[in-house]
Formats: structure tokens, sequence, C-alpha cells
């Protein structure tokens, strides 16, 4: 009975749901649990249904993983969709939705981050706590991804002195952000210095 009134709902917008109704039900196994909060979030979803229907098979086995955060995803699915395939991996990450107040900002820049979301995401626990940090200095970061990439693990043992970059201003640059996959480069890969350890690991 509870679901009654979102029924007659998406009764209502039946022509506008189109191709959505036939993508869902072959992922019947996975949206049949979580419908009355899929029929309680139409309202939300209906604007943009041309977008999501041709990914319902990859959302649809994480539909309880991100149901409880669409009012704050599905203003930028028209930005975040055309890369939904590589960017599903961090929904594995331990602690992901710390990421989500960023959303907005991180979005313009998906084109660069999706391509490396498979290296990125099993290196994420170090590097979560710091999302503020490289989020507000992202415009300048974005363009050097590629290359940041692959010097990631010398750049990991590195993250500690993230607040005090922040301090001195040095990431405003974007000389200095540019520069940084270079240094890295000659940095050997290891652990952080003693008195500056990576930030712990969070229980599972």
């Amino acid at each position: 009975l509870e679901v009654l009134p979102y029924v007659f709902k998406l009764v209502d917008n039946i022509d506008k749901m189109g191709p959505m109704l036939e993508a869902v039900m072959a992922e019947k196994e996975y949206v049949l649990p979580v419908l009355p909060e899929i029929l309680a979030k139409l309202d939300l979803i209906l604007p943009h249904i041309d977008v999501l229907a041709p990914k319902v098979h990859v959302i649809a086995p994480h539909a309880q993983k991100l149901l409880p955060h669409a009012e704050i995803l599905v203003p930028y699915v028209d930005e975040l969709a055309p890369f939904i395939d590589d960017l599903i991996v961090f929904l594995d990450v331990r602690g992901w939705e710390e990421a989500l107040p960023y959303i907005g900002k991180l979005a313009p820049h998906m084109a660069a981050i999706a391509p490396h979301a498979k290296r990125l995401a099993p290196q994420m626990d170090p590097l979560l706590p710091h999302i503020p940090t490289l989020v507000k200095y992202i415009d300048n970061l974005a363009p050097q991804i590629d290359q940041t990439v692959e010097v990631l693990d010398r750049l990991l043992p590195m993250i500690a002195f993230l607040p005090l970059a922040d301090q001195t201003g040095i990431m405003k640059s974007k000389l200095a952000c540019k520069a940084l996959p270079h240094v890295a480069r000659i940095l050997p890969p290891g652990r952080a210095h003693p008195s500056l350890p990576l930030t712990p690991r969070r229980p599972c």
C-alpha cells in the first residue's frame, strides 16, 4: 500500500519513462528490492531519463548504495553519465560517500579523472581524508592528472605534506601543480617521513 501513490505517478508518466522501463525490467533483480525508493524519487529522476536509460545496466547493481544519495548525485547526472562505466569502481572504495559534498566541483573534471578510476580507486584510502584540499585546487591539479597517476606511488608518501602546501599557498600556483609529477619522478617510491605518517586506515 505504501507504494500505491508512487505507482499511480509511474502510470501517469509511463510515456516519459519510455526506454528506461525496458532497461529497468532487464535488471529487475536489483531494481525490485529498492522499487519503493526509486518510485519515491521519480520526480527527481524523470528529467534525466534519456541520460540514465542507457546506463541502467551499470547503475542497477549499485542501486542500494546510490539511492540514499540521489538528491546529491542526480543534479550532476548529465555531466557524470558519459563516465559512469569508469566511475562506478569508486563505489567499492570504503568511505566513498565522503567525496559526495564535492561532486559539483569534481563533475566538470570527470573527463580527466574517469580514465584513471581503476588505478585511483585502490589508492583512495589515504587520499579521501585530503579530498577537501585536493578539490580546492582541482582546477590546477586536473590538467596534470595523466602525469600524476603515472607517479602516484611516489606522490602518495608525500600526502602528509598537503596541509602544509595548502597553508603556504603553493597549491594556488598552476606552475607548482604542473611541476609536481616531474618532481615526483626524481623521488624513489617509499613511505612518508616517520614524523609525517600517511593517514591511518579507517576501520572497516
